[in-house]
Formats: structure tokens, sequence, C-alpha cells
């Protein structure tokens, strides 16, 4: 609803339904009784829960802006009688809105998780970004490399994949993204998944000043592309139904690029497919004593019924994947497929949240599950890390903010463990990701929340 400041006996309504904008409407005596249907024209903006504005302007009480989701802005100049799309000045608005404002002389804002865009001139019909910087990204992924924590770099929804360079300033390369992983021991490489499902690969090995393809041989992939490193001179990506590997890409960068990549499947020739495509990989970080673990999960079947086997786990004792998640009597362990896994540094410990709500723990690198909910789990869990300085504490990041919990405690018990983290308590209220990073001598928890940036903590305070 809006209501211009110059004549409030105007009133503007936005009314939504299941299939999305029912219509615009108008009423000239304050709401009280009559109210006329306005004409959309080629206005379509697609109200929901999340993306949903509208407002009059305080200087001109026949202008009004309305915006929504995945949907281009619309104007309205003749008081809301008639309403049209923005045309070719806004092509640089981002499609979803949360907040449209008005400042006291006139000059429009359009707010999303596309940052923040401002009207030019007095009628609305001409936008820029330019100098509003990012502000509070949608950030779906987020890592920070662990020998040079300034080196930072971020995957949002809509508006691309962003790196800090070692700077105060974000750059970005205006690539859409959907996972990112920083290399643990050279600061300057990234890697990341890009596209609607993450189906590309790209890379960096400049800090971010540039992303280069990294699909090679392999082509796009029919599930999320994502890679991950062994922690030394190799690199494994997820390819449909088996994992790949190639070398780490030289530095410097190439004038021409970082060259195409040729991936083998891993971690040989005849190794067999998996029950399904791969929905994601987790490596631990192997070192000097420390041998290498690979966990990779199985997304759900084309059916979207659950796959046969929902884990797969590359044992280096044995040098070969076995099925993970399955008890000797073929019973599963997991009631619903796997959303998230986090594993300790040497691989031993791992936990697993299924789709369904529920936590795993395994202590024998993946050989038996138990449920680790305990009597109060965190509702809508999205992500799961096990804390690097005391492998026995475990944190997710569920709808209500950031929890914790110790393995010895028994019944194990969820603190919340939100404590400066911004509406912990709001409806829609999703914290994506969680990374950790030393800094200075202290370790940190980061925590991505959704529409409101990324957050850190010391690791080490409690609760």
């Amino acid at each position: 609803m809006a209501i211009p400041k110059m004549n409030p006996s105007s009133v503007y309504l936005m009314v939504a339904d299941s299939a999305g904008l029912y219509g615009m409407f108008h009423s000239t005596n304050y709401g009280d009784g009559h109210w006329s249907a306005d004409d959309l024209g080629t206005c379509a903006v697609r109200p929901t829960p999340r993306c949903s504005a509208l407002a009059a302007s305080p200087t001109n009480s026949n202008l009004l802006l309305a915006g929504g989701y995945s949907s281009q802005a619309c104007r309205s100049i003749d008081g809301g009688r008639s309403w049209s799309q923005l045309g070719p000045g806004a092509a640089s608005l981002h499609w979803d809105h949360t907040a449209i404002a008005f400042n006291d002389s006139g000059r429009a804002f359009i707010g999303g998780d596309g940052g923040i865009a401002y009207s030019t001139d007095r009628d609305a019909g001409s936008w820029a970004t330019k100098g509003m910087g990012l502000h509070a990204p949608t950030v779906v992924s987020f890592d920070i490399s662990a020998t040079d924590p300034h080196y930072q770099y971020m995957a949002t929804w809509d508006t691309g994949l962003w790196a800090t360079n070692g700077g105060a300033a974000w750059i970005s390369t205006q690539q859409d993204t959907f996972d990112i992983e920083a290399d643990p021991t050279n600061a300057q490489l990234a890697w990341a998944a890009i596209g609607p499902g993450g189906e590309d690969r790209f890379a960096t090995v400049d800090g971010g000043l540039h992303f280069d393809p990294f699909n090679g041989n392999l082509g796009s992939s029919p599930s999320a592309g994502r890679i991950r490193t062994n922690g030394r001179s190799s690199l494994l990506t997820a390819g449909g139904r088996a994992v790949f590997s190639t070398t780490v890409p030289a530095t410097p960068r190439p004038s021409g690029g970082i060259p195409a990549p040729h991936w083998t499947r891993w971690p040989n020739a005849r190794t067999p497919d998996f029950s399904g495509n791969i929905a994601g990989l987790t490596v631990n970080r192997p070192g000097d004593g420390v041998q290498l673990f690979v966990y990779a999960w199985i997304g759900r079947n084309p059916d979207q019924s659950p796959p046969r086997n929902k884990l797969y786990v590359f044992d280096s004792r044995s040098f070969a994947w076995r099925v993970s998640g399955t008890r000797a009597d073929g019973t599963e362990y997991f009631p619903a497929p796997i959303l998230q896994l986090a594993t300790s540094a040497d691989g031993r410990l791992a936990y697993a949240i299924t789709e369904d709500n529920s936590i795993f723990a395994s202590s024998d690198y993946g050989e038996s599950w138990n449920s680790a909910a305990g009597s109060n789990p965190p509702a809508e869990m999205w992500d799961v890390l096990i804390d690097p300085t005391n492998p026995s504490r475990v944190f997710v990041a569920a709808a209500g903010g950031v929890y914790q919990s110790y393995q010895s405690t028994t019944p194990r018990v969820w603190r919340n463990w939100s404590l400066g983290l911004p509406f912990v308590n709001g409806a829609g209220t999703h914290f994506a990701r969680l990374r950790a990073a030393a800094s200075g001598g202290t370790t940190y928890l980061y925590a991505t929340v959704l529409g409101r940036g990324i957050f850190r903590r010391e690791i080490t305070a409690d609760p």
C-alpha cells in the first residue's frame, strides 16, 4: 500500500494472489468505499512475500513505482490509473525488489538482493547503480583464504561473483554464481561453479581480478560442477555421476587466460558411475601424515525420487570409493537426500544434514552414522561446520541463527550462538553458509545471512 504525502486522500494498493499479481487499485477518498481497478498495461510485476514494494512520490502525487520478484519494476505517471514497465533507461536495474522509497526531493530508490539503484531524473524513467556500492548481497556461498584472510570470495544471487584481492573494496565479475572455494595454500587461487545450477566451472589465479572458464574437456556439468582441492596439487570436480581430477593451474595468469584443463575420471578410468548425479563434494584438509578423504553426496533422481545410495566416501586406505550411509543389513541411515556435509581436517569426523532437517554424525570416516539431533535440533538447517580449533564442537546455520553443540554432551544439546547477528528470530531469515578462518592469531566463524551480508565472531566465544 502507498499514500502520497501531497495528497493523502489517494490510497494505492498492489494485490497478489497465488498466480502472482492480481491487480493494482486506487481510491480517491482515503480508501473508504469505492476502489477503481488500474489499467496494468505492460506492467507485469510479480509480488511475493519476499519481493514486493509499492511507493508514491512525496513531490508528485501522480508518480508511483511498484516492484516484485524476477520482473522489471513498473511506473504510473497518472496517479495509478495506468501502469507501464520501466523502459530502456532502467536496463541496469536489478529485478528482485524488496523496498522502494523516495527522498524529500523526489528522487526514487529501489533496493533488493541486487543492491540499491537510484533514479537520475524526477520522473523515475532513468536509473543508475554506480556509487551505491555493494549493499547487503544475497550470499549463497563464501570462502576465505587460509593463508591470507584479506582474500575473500563470495557467490551471490543475481549480482555475480565477488572477490577482494587483498584490498578493502569488492570487485565483481557480474556472473551469477552458485558455489566458491578458496585454495587453502595460495590466496590468489579460487574455484567457482557458475550458472543457475552451477553447471559451469571457472577459476582465478590472480585473486579474483579475472575468473576464466575452467570446464575444459568436460563441458558443462549436468549437476552442480563444484570444484574442491585436495590440499596439494590437484583439483576435484563433480561431473554428473563421477568425480574428475586435474592439476591446479599455474601462476601467474597468462595474458590469454588460464589454459583449458584436461579432466580425468578419478581415482582411475575404471571407476564406475555413482547411483545418480553428484549434488555436492566435501574434502578434508590432508597434510603431512593426514590421508585424503572425499565425501560425495547424490542428488534426487530426475523424477524427484531419492537416490538408491545417497553418499559415497573415497577412502585413501583402500584408494577406492565405498558406499556410505547403508547398514550391513541394507537399510539406510539417512531418511532423505543429503543437503550439506562437513568433515574434520583429518576426515574422520563428519556431519550430514538431510533434506528433512535431520542431522547425523560419523566418527569413523563415514562407515557408520548416528543421529546428532539431540532433544532440540534447530529448524531449517542449511549448513554445518566443525570447529577447526575443537573438533568436538560443531556449528549449524539454521532459520533461527547459528547454533552450536558438543560431541561430548549426552544427551546432545543445541544452543543458539547468534550474538551479533541481525534478525535471528525474523521470519524468512536464512543463514546460508558457515566458514572459519584465522586472522592475527584469532580464529573467526563467518556466517552469510541471505539479504543481510557477511558477519564474523571469534570462534572461542561462548555462548
